[in-house]
């Protein structure tokens, strides 16, 4: 009985003696990181604040659809599709995200010819993406979209610049008559009345009937626009829309991403 009582300790004694080796070898070689599921590294939560991302991230809604649009060519060559969004969060901004527009018939199957691409989202935006798909099928009864979550990087940016400083003006829709080719456009300018550059950017339009519903919408890009710098645009359609009810009203948005732009961030981001 003594003996084993004597075994019993002296394994007990090399228990502690190699448990404490390896947490010493475990301390000196372990390097904490922010997805350990440890707050080991003077954050404010397990993996999140101080030298991790913010805890604020936690609490984050993703984007909302508000809104999905598509119309077929009567020819069967193109659908165009809009889906306006929302991003519920005040403060933070999405300042790149990867989506997928899928086309379903009227039993939820997906049709060939899903659109896939890259947006952003400014704090508190609602916002058009707009696609054109190179095909057009009877078959088509709904769009589905989805943000690809994963690929979300959050960016906060306060304050940012007000749209106001981005001053659309001289709007003008009009159908088109030869010797114009094409249906109709939307031309007008843009004026940076702010104190830096932005870069590429979108210049969208949407066209009402006079019920208000939407009845075509369409893009343009703006490659630059200086400090000061007064830009014409153009949105062009070159087909009748399916709706033929004529243009009552219209919008103009210019979609900036200001999350994204380097001299902007310098000066104003938190």
């Amino acid at each position: 009985m003594k003996r084993l009582f004597k075994q019993f300790i002296i394994a007990c004694v090399y228990l502690l003696i190699f448990s404490g080796f390896s947490w010493m070898m475990w301390g000196v070689f372990y390097t904490p990181t922010c997805s350990d599921g440890l707050k080991n590294q003077d954050e404010e939560d397990a993996d999140c604040g101080g030298p991790c991302a913010t805890c604020e991230l936690r609490t984050l809604s993703y984007p909302s659809v508000s809104r999905k649009l598509f119309f077929m060519d009567p020819n069967g060559n193109a659908t165009d599709v809009a889906i306006q969004i929302k991003n519920p969060n005040s403060s933070w901004g999405l300042k790149s995200f990867d989506y997928r527009v899928d086309f379903a018939d009227s039993t939820g199957k997906i049709l060939p010819g899903s659109l896939y691409g890259r947006s952003f989202l400014m704090p508190g935006a609602t916002q058009w993406i707009m696609e054109a798909a190179r095909f057009s099928s009877a078959e088509l009864n709904d769009v589905e979209f989805k943000i690809t979550t994963s690929t979300i990087d959050w960016n906060k940016l306060r304050p940012y610049v007000s749209e106001n400083e981005f001053v659309i003006r001289d709007k003008q829709y009009k159908l088109l008559a030869p010797p114009a080719s094409g249906y109709a456009e939307l031309t007008g300018v843009i004026e940076n009345k702010s104190s830096f550059s932005v870069n590429e950017f979108e210049v969208q339009g949407v066209l009402y009937d006079k019920e208000k519903r939407i009845i075509g919408f369409g893009k343009t890009k703006v490659l630059s626009l200086r400090p000061g710098q007064v830009k014409e645009f153009r949105i062009f359609w070159p087909r009748q829309f399916t709706n033929r009810n004529p243009v009552a009203n219209f919008d103009v948005f210019a979609n900036i991403n200001f999350l994204a732009d380097e001299s902007f961030l310098q000066r104003y981001k938190q």
